[in-house]
């Protein structure tokens, strides 16, 4: 993602005999945006010994910027049937299944690590991360049902593998005496059945003035892109609606910009939709 109108943050992962781990890089692009002057790792956080690069299935991944700090969503990092791989969601000594914020200090040649610190944990499989309405909200796979759409709040825990509006792949992991268990942080809006919810974005502007408020979420299950109306009392954001549109392929990723917006899809190919508001006859 762009970090400014010439840096770029982006993470990615890197395997060595330590085993998997997830890195975090800064790349500075030229004036005319046609190639990169610099490319530095910020950090690379703590590895997972035992999985090998290609055999993860819920690494997830959502990353947004703002005032010189990184948050970025991961999560277990590990294959559905390995049961103590989703441990770690619940550990303060590993930063998987967390969102984690990274502090940078910015100088002429590029950005410097400062800090990095759990921010939220109890994650399962996130995909997205966009601060909206100046709140970071997360989209989150669940298990069979339950992909959800979280606020993330700091030091708050959002229960996974103990807390699930949906129900496991692995049978030793028994949700539902947890449900209502008052010490995690319920997601704003969960889908059940799960459409492989996978990013999410602002509206267009003239989708936004029709709508009020609402934000776009894409899925890859349902090849369709949803608009979710919401409110906002006092502090709370309320999801007043969910509006499905059908698309047809896999939406990996959406991004907005103005009256646009442009989905990435499995099939390799980027598409442009614009929205304009026509006036009443």
């Amino acid at each position: 993602m762009w970090f400014s109108d010439r840096d770029v943050a982006l993470y990615h992962t890197k395997q060595d005999e330590k085993g998997l781990s997830v890195a975090i890089s800064t790349l500075r692009i030229d004036g005319n945006k046609s190639s990169v002057v610099d490319n530095r790792q910020l950090a690379r956080l703590n590895p997972y010994p035992g999985v090998a690069d290609g055999e993860t299935s819920s690494l997830g991944g959502g990353i947004a910027a703002r005032d010189n700090t990184i948050y970025l969503a991961l999560g277990t990092g590990a294959a559905n049937s390995d049961l103590d791989a989703f441990t770690v969601a619940q550990s303060d000594s590993s930063y998987l299944g967390h969102v984690i914020k990274i502090k940078v200090q910015k100088s002429e040649a590029g950005y410097l690590l400062q800090d990095i610190e759990s921010y939220s944990k109890g994650h399962r499989n996130p995909q997205g991360l966009k601060f909206i309405q100046e709140r970071l909200i997360a989209v989150e796979h669940g298990p069979r049902g339950g992909d959800e759409v979280n606020i993330i709040e700091p030091g708050s825990n959002y229960g996974w593998p103990k807390f699930s509006h949906g129900i496991p792949y692995n049978e030793k992991l028994d949700v539902e005496t947890y449900r209502q268990n008052g010490s995690y942080k319920s997601p704003i809006y969960y889908f059940t059945p799960s459409l492989g919810i996978s990013d999410l974005t602002d509206c267009p502007f003239s989708v936004d003035q029709l709508y009020s408020n609402c934000i776009l979420i894409s899925s890859m299950i349902s090849g369709t892109y949803h608009i979710l109306k919401y409110e906002i009392n006092d502090t709370e954001l309320r999801i007043l609606s969910d509006e499905s549109i059908k698309f047809g392929d896999r939406i990996r990723k959406i991004l907005s910009e103005e009256n646009r917006i442009y989905l990435f899809t499995d099939s390799l190919f980027l598409y442009e939709i614009e929205y304009i508001r026509k006036r009443p006859r």
